[in-house]
């Protein structure tokens, strides 16, 4: 290969590379797919919230009218968890489950200690929670 070709290859190959990089680091992780899901939920954003449910789980909540999509945001809400750590993490190629502690919103008590589990799939190469319960 000449000089003058190499001197356009290397260069074009670097922004391929580095574009590439770029599209990979931008994919979320569970963590900040279900950060993303509790601040759409507490904002009371129903469509954003839904982006990040998986297809059964969303189909469900598309098929209430917007009475029912209302009350069922003000619902979540109340269940929110408030402060949250992760107290374990498992994930593999398309599938991911974390474990929780943390306080939920609007208890009695307001400082009830819950645990929580939140599954996600992978739809389309982005995670998906696929399934989300406290107690």
């Amino acid at each position: 290969m000449s000089f003058k070709r190499m001197s356009i290859v290397i260069p074009l190959l670097v922004v391929f590379l580095f574009v590439k990089s770029l599209v990979f680091s931008a994919e979320k992780t569970p963590e900040q797919v279900y950060e993303s899901y509790l601040f759409h939920v507490r904002k009371g954003d129903f469509r954003q919230m839904l982006s990040y449910l998986a297809r059964p789980l969303r189909s469900g909540f598309e098929k209430l009218d917007a009475s029912q999509q209302e009350g069922a945001v003000k619902r979540l809400q109340d269940l929110v968890p408030i402060n949250y750590k992760i107290i374990d993490r498992h994930v593999s190629a398309n599938r991911a489950v974390l474990v929780f502690r943390g306080k939920a919103k609007n208890l009695k008590t307001g400082k009830y200690v819950t645990r929580g589990k939140c599954s996600f799939v992978k739809e389309n190469g982005k995670w998906k929670i696929s399934r989300e319960y406290w107690r």
